[in-house]
């Protein structure tokens, strides 16, 4: 994980994704119809998980348990990777600090997908602000998605 002065203080606490950030989000996520088993995990929690992972750079192992299992975050990641969907769930996020926030980062993405080699100046440019004014904002933990998009290309479990 890139470390950023001031950072440290303001992973803590509440960092979930608000009710209108959700509802902005729902819609890419396809409806699980007929299947048979064990009941499926909130995908908003599961969601969270995934999210607070890439914020803080941490092990699957470790994400808490107010989550889903890491297991179960970790083999939804997967999927979401390889359908494409988590691309999506990035782009929506970075539209949504544009249109809500009034912060655009879409110069991060390449034809709607994050490039991992665009240069990230102005989203620590951005981070930095947030973290000099103390804030811990829902913008400051949408923006901080950003820092590792994609944990499994960088974590272990």
């Amino acid at each position: 994980m890139v470390l950023i002065p001031g950072i440290s203080e303001l992973l803590t606490g509440d960092m979930d994704i608000t009710n209108d950030q959700w509802k902005y989000l729902a819609g890419i996520f396809p409806e699980e119809k007929g299947k048979r088993g064990r009941p499926k995990r909130d995908l908003r929690s599961i969601v969270n998980g995934i999210f607070w992972l890439c914020r803080t750079g941490s092990p699957w192992a470790e994400i808490p348990k107010k989550f889903a299992p890491y297991s179960t975050c970790h083999r939804i990641y997967k999927e979401l990777v390889q359908t494409g969907l988590w691309d999506q769930v990035l782009w929506k996020m970075a539209l949504y600090l544009k249109e809500h926030e009034g912060v655009d980062i879409t110069s991060l993405f390449k034809n709607q997908k994050f490039d991992l080699n665009a240069d990230r100046k102005i989203l620590f440019s951005i981070l930095s602000n947030e973290i000099s004014k103390g804030s811990k904002s829902s913008r400051f933990n949408i923006l901080m998605i950003f820092i590792n998009p994609f944990p499994s290309q960088v974590q272990s479990d």
